[in-house]
């Protein structure tokens, strides 16, 4: 019986069992790597839709303590900064039901914020301070 360590091989055919061999392992590599990166991309994605403001106008305004407990505002993109006279007059649970993306609380001023928030938002557009 022939011992499995000593084949009893000749160099040739030992460096050909080599070559194979490293040619199957560079063939799984590859063939791992090619089929990974080609189903990366293929995996939809789905986006829940963005909710749009529901608010009226009057109840913003509402919410917020009334036209004249706004100081100032400042509108850039998604953030509404306000300055209000009285931050205990604003009815945040209301808000937050409004489906804004965040409220931030801050000592003298509230940010709202929402995507888009300067198109849906026109009540500010009248607003005389």
């Amino acid at each position: 019986m022939t011992n499995l360590i000593t084949l009893d091989l000749n160099p040739v055919q030992i460096t050909w069992i080599l070559i194979i061999s490293i040619l199957a392992i560079l063939l799984i590599v590859f063939l791992i790597i090619f089929f990974t990166r080609k189903n990366k991309g293929k995996h939809e994605v789905v986006e829940e839709p963005k909710k749009a403001l529901t608010i009226s106008d009057d109840d913003f305004f509402k919410y917020l303590g009334g036209k004249e407990n706004i100081i100032n505002y400042k509108l850039v993109g998604s953030r509404l900064t306000l300055e209000l006279k009285d931050y205990s007059l604003v009815d945040k649970e209301s808000l937050k039901k409004e489906n804004f993306d965040g409220i931030i609380e801050m000592k003298n001023k509230l940010i709202l914020v929402k995507e888009d928030l300067s198109e849906e938002l026109k009540a500010l557009d009248n607003l005389k301070l």
